[in-house]
């Protein structure tokens, strides 16, 4: 029998939720309801233990003993002051208080869903507002950017939680998801309560960590391939530090990516339509080499003065193939983009988009890359390990995509018996950055080459500066023509030559013939 017993008491404390430290709150009584509350779940808890001993075969609310006593304590009408859901603190909760199960956290009101990870609240007005997150890592992208910052993926969609059998899909801007949104605008506290295995890999702890602030939220790619909203979360300053106990807690749950630190917050000043940060994880550099960024090639004088200028078509409801339009017949009678903004034709030499001389909006599918740096993308500098900075995107990357333009000094290089030699040419051939783009041999009266036009980001340029030189590269070079009719200077427009993943560096054949396409 006294096996038995202890048997039995095992069980049960695999359920149970920790004690709450008992020394003094500044809000005592509160701290003393959590208490009350708690010992009453213990107490429903044990009581079911000892019924499914004798009556096992009776299956209530998920077969789950911590929910039915959960539940038990709800249908018997005790509304203890903590279960009622509300935003902010709750009193009598600690920063550091331990919970082994989330029937625990429904009982105090600290986060009051059983299963889903984002729990919220309507007002008055219908607009619903975030109260509680748990971080339990079941999505791969979640992760902890500092002690003080997290990064939470949204609700919906994850194969690792929705059922095998169900259709895998984007993740929408409803509920949960929605909820974290309307508390980012309305700058409301989320609690966090971060879960973690313990040492018996067969059971989990749940630590309150405080009060966060919601201070971003973006889409992107998950490794499963659909869209998933993830919100940046930073802590509400002022409160204690959350420890984990490490005597109690696997060190493999603790383990998490290496944070780049963030260097600079827009590496573009305001110059594009969204911000590109530069991050470094590698090594004590504080930020990329200063340079002047410029969102627009910079032309020579004597180009200028022998620019021509293409003629527009007149296209007010946008350009298409169903109707005469001569930017279409440039294109050789069919658009070089489809109705997402990809390439549909790589064998194009040259693409010509609408100009300024064309009455169609700049919605038009035929103004894909001068719109500037792709904002869907969320474009990134970052500190490699070998190749000095280089980019990447925050999200998935559809292949044959505008990602951006080659941006800089359009310069003259001078042929002699070494070739084209200069200081940019030096940079390209010792692989350093940012690399010198060819763009036209000039020949002299005899027919020699005497001299080339080169796009040169050394001194100014935007983004596509740090990508780096590849033999197996993701992007290709498309010569692009819109504000003038000269072939000699075509914009040079990076796109994906491949599907490329969130986070996967962006290369680039540098010593390839740009003339010439990739197939």
């Amino acid at each position: 029998m006294a096996i038995v017993k202890i048997l039995e008491k095992k069980a049960a404390n695999r359920f149970l939720p920790k004690k709450p430290r008992a020394d003094a709150d500044r809000d005592g009584t509160s701290r003393t309801n959590v208490e009350e509350a708690l010992q009453a779940y213990r107490d429903t808890l044990t009581q079911i233990l000892k019924e499914r001993d004798v009556k096992w075969e009776k299956k209530t609310c998920w077969n789950r003993p911590d929910i039915e006593a959960a539940m038990r304590l709800r249908r018997q009408g005790k509304r203890f002051f903590m279960m009622k859901k509300r935003i902010g603190r709750i009193p009598g909760i600690r920063v550091g208080d331990e919970f082994q199960n989330r029937a625990a956290l429904t009982v105090v009101g600290l986060h009051c869903q059983f299963r889903k990870g984002i729990d919220y609240i309507k007002n008055s007005n219908g607009k619903i507002y975030a109260t509680s997150i748990v971080n339990s890592a079941r999505y791969d992208n979640d992760s902890v950017e500092s002690p003080d910052t997290l990064i939470y993926s949204g609700e919906g969609g994850n194969p690792g939680v929705t059922d095998s059998e169900k259709r895998l899909e984007d993740q929408k801007l409803e509920r949960g998801n929605l909820a974290l949104r309307n508390s980012m605008e309305a700058k409301s506290h989320v609690r966090v309560v971060r879960c973690f295995k313990c040492l018996s890999a067969s059971s989990t702890a749940y630590f309150y960590d405080g009060l966060y602030n919601v201070t971003g939220c973006w889409q992107k790619r998950a490794k499963f391939g659909k869209l998933v909203y993830v919100f940046l979360l930073r802590r509400e300053p002022g409160q204690p530090k959350f420890a984990i106990p490490r005597r109690k807690v696997s060190s493999k749950s603790m383990k998490t990516p290496a944070t780049p630190i963030l260097c600079k917050n827009d590496i573009s000043q305001g110059k594009e339509k969204t911000p590109i940060r530069a991050v470094n994880k590698v090594d004590s550099d504080e930020s990329p080499p200063s340079f002047n960024y410029i969102s627009n090639t910079i032309y020579p004088d004597f180009v200028k003065s022998t620019e021509t200028r293409q003629t527009g078509c007149d296209c007010k409801d946008g350009c298409s193939e169903s109707k005469p339009c001569p930017c279409i017949m440039k294109n050789k009678g069919v658009l070089p983009y489809n109705d997402k903004g990809r390439r549909t034709n790589r064998s194009s030499s040259i693409v010509y988009e609408c100009g300024a001389g064309c009455k169609c909006s700049s919605s038009c599918k035929n103004r894909v890359s001068q719109r500037g740096v792709c904002s869907t993308f969320k474009l990134e500098v970052f500190k490699t390990r070998s190749k000095a900075w280089g980019v990447r995107s925050l999200a998935w990357i559809p292949r044959d995509s505008f990602v951006c333009e080659y941006v800089g000094e359009v310069v003259v290089l001078e042929y002699n018996n070494n070739g084209f030699q200069d200081a940019s040419e030096q940079r390209q051939e010792q692989k350093q950055q940012p690399f010198c783009f060819p763009l036209m041999l000039l020949s002299s009266s005899g027919g020699e080459k005497s001299s080339r036009l080169a796009v040169d980001a050394a001194k100014r340029g935007n983004v596509g500066r740090f990508v780096n030189h590849s033999p197996s590269p993701n992007l290709y070079v498309q010569r692009v023509l819109f504000d003038h009719g000269d072939p000699r200077m075509p914009h040079m427009m990076l796109f994906a030559k491949k599907d490329i993943r969130p986070c996967q560096e962006l290369t680039l054949d540098f010593n390839c013939n740009v003339v010439a396409n990739q197939a």
